[in-house]
């Protein structure tokens, strides 16, 4: 996705805010890297795992996982786990 390559997939950015809408069908993130800042919205979605949140979470890459590669797979695999 262009959006996200323009952003270099929000690689070392911090996250400080992680919102749920409250008709839990929207997951919003906000990002921040020194003077800049966005917010990712994810709608639609119905399940969402949050592992190993710390004081500065630091992202590493956000993705679009193609459906059928292996890192979609295991994705659905992790996600089929979550409750709901």
């Amino acid at each position: 996705m262009d959006k996200l390559n323009a952003f270099n997939h929000f690689h070392d950015w911090y996250m400080d805010t992680l919102h749920v809408s409250t008709e839990r069908e929207t997951l919003t993130l906000s990002l921040y890297l020194q003077n800049r800042r966005a917010s990712l919205s994810f709608v639609g979605m119905s399940r969402c795992i949050v592992e190993n949140l710390g004081l500065q979470n630091i992202v590493y890459a956000i993705d679009m996982l193609e459906e059928g590669t292996e890192r979609y797979e295991k994705a659905q695999r992790r996600l089929a786990t979550a409750e709901r």
